[in-house]
């Protein structure tokens, strides 16, 4: 029954130093290394928080908003290149998430529509540049055709 108590009373200790965490935080691995920092408000993570290596270089930089992730998010590579980007809405992934390899090259953009994949892109592969190019090519294209036509039946 003492075991059980102590268990309990421990457990509820531990509940309410989370709950009292306030401002500026930061986080050590055993080595006293620095793995993350942020803020929290009223035990909830709030703001921008980094993580990192266990050797000390940046992993992770992303947005909390009452506890959720809420904004951007980056990863990188120990070199400190941009390993991927993308944003967060209420803790789900949303919107195009774009993934880099390490020479900073784009590889893949992954869409999601909250945090379901709805579509993965390879740039390398992908017919989206040329219907970007069509796009932007068809008004120029109809300006073309409407002059053509024009000026045709004048000389009819």
């Amino acid at each position: 029954m003492i075991k059980f108590l102590n268990r309990l009373f421990n457990k509820e200790k531990r509940k309410t130093c989370e709950q009292r965490k306030n401002g500026k935080w930061k986080e050590f691995n055993k080595n006293a290394i620095l793995i993350s920092e942020g803020h929290y408000v009223d035990g909830q993570r709030d703001g921008c928080w980094r993580f990192y290596y266990d050797s000390g270089e940046l992993l992770i930089e992303e947005e909390y908003s009452m506890g959720k992730k809420h904004g951007k998010y980056n990863s990188f590579f120990r070199s400190g290149n941009l390993m991927s980007e993308g944003k967060f809405s209420e803790d789900h992934r949303h919107g195009e998430f774009r993934v880099y390899n390490e020479q900073g090259r784009l590889t893949k953009v992954l869409v999601f529509k909250n945090d379901g994949l709805m579509e993965e892109i390879n740039p390398a592969y992908s017919s989206m540049a040329s219907a970007h190019q069509l796009k932007y090519d068809l008004p120029l294209l109809a300006v073309f055709l409407t002059y053509a036509i024009y000026w045709g039946t004048r000389f009819v």
